[in-house]
């Protein structure tokens, strides 16, 4: 079975050891094209090219213009099963699962996307991921967390999820 293949991919397991805390530093080891040295990867994980140096808030004013074409978005493809005149909750759990799903992954949302914002960690700047992208998704559904603001204008739910919408450089 894989008699060609090599046991183990080292990069995986340097990573791996790293992470679980059972990694040793030798000086004594060869190196080749399937060794890597564990400060090599340490050293590559710290280098990281799409963390901005600063992130810029976004204005209320995009923000809500985003929201409300999301929120046209969710309410097209809830109508497809239900009336939004007659119950408003599926057009609300559209949205939940719409956001979590585009924030999660890509960090924007089709209306975030067409407004030139992003919704990224905070302070770090990278993706969500999809754990925090629904814990933000459900409370921006109850609204009323998103109309709380600080001074960096993140919503209540922002602050919960350690994010901030941020507006996406010119070019």
């Amino acid at each position: 079975m894989g008699a060609g293949l090599p046991r183990r991919i080292p990069i995986v397991s340097v990573v791996l050891r790293h992470a679980l805390g059972t990694h040793r530093e030798s000086a004594s080891r060869p190196t080749g094209p399937y060794r890597v040295r564990s400060a090599d990867v340490a050293a590559s994980a710290n280098e990281s090219p799409l963390v901005p140096a600063r992130l810029e808030p976004a204005g209320f004013g995009p923000r809500l213009a985003a929201l409300m074409i999301d929120w046209l978005l969710c309410l097209l493809i809830a109508s497809l099963y239900a009336s939004p005149f007659e119950k408003a909750w599926p057009a609300v759990l559209v949205l939940v699962v719409a956001n979590t799903f585009f924030i999660g992954l890509f960090g924007q949302t089709p209306g975030m996307r067409l407004l030139r914002i992003r919704c990224a960690a905070y302070p770090g700047g990278g993706p969500l991921g999809l754990v925090r992208g629904l814990i933000r998704a459900v409370l921006l559904g109850l609204f009323i967390p998103a109309m709380i603001m600080d001074s960096q204008g993140r919503g209540v739910h922002d602050r919960v999820a350690h994010s901030i919408v941020a507006t996406l450089p010119r070019g």
